[in-house]
């Protein structure tokens, strides 16, 4: 895997003025809601830190009747939070933009992301980064 080249082609993320932000991303073809302090319950926690997934939506606008909602649980360091937001959009775009399935999409994504922090961390957060996902399976290096 060569982090530098993939580098080159990720662009940072936008900052969040609220914890809570709708968004647009890629070829997602759905309306995003992200909520990036999300407490810790069933959907997000100490075990699951992130997680994507189709929402029934109110079709308020007539457009459409599902969004794409990204948790990211409270609890993720706050230097780290964007990186796994990234994650999350990076999975969803191969899901739903490009037809993976979620484990293929999931696999793209670890890649992807670590490239990100890679870029966009300092060297000493990246590496205490590297620490931090070391204790979740989910992000493990067999999973790349």
């Amino acid at each position: 895997m060569n982090l530098d080249s993939l580098s080159e082609e990720i662009e940072e993320l936008p900052h969040f003025e609220n914890p809570t932000e709708w968004i647009q991303y890629g070829r997602i073809p759905y309306k995003i809601r992200c909520s990036l302090e999300y407490p810790a319950g069933a959907l997000v926690n100490r075990g699951v830190p992130a997680l994507n997934k189709l929402t029934p939506d109110l079709n308020l606008d007539g457009v459409a009747d599902h969004s794409l909602s990204i948790w990211v649980w409270r609890g993720i360091p706050r230097e780290f939070k964007d990186v796994l937001l990234y994650h999350e959009l990076k999975e969803a775009e191969f899901r739903f933009g490009d037809g993976f399935s979620r484990e293929a999409a999931h696999k793209k994504a670890i890649i992807l992301h670590i490239a990100y922090a890679r870029k966009f961390l300092p060297k000493d957060k990246f590496h205490k980064f590297l620490k931090w996902q070391s204790q979740y399976k989910a992000y493990g290096s067999e999973s790349f």
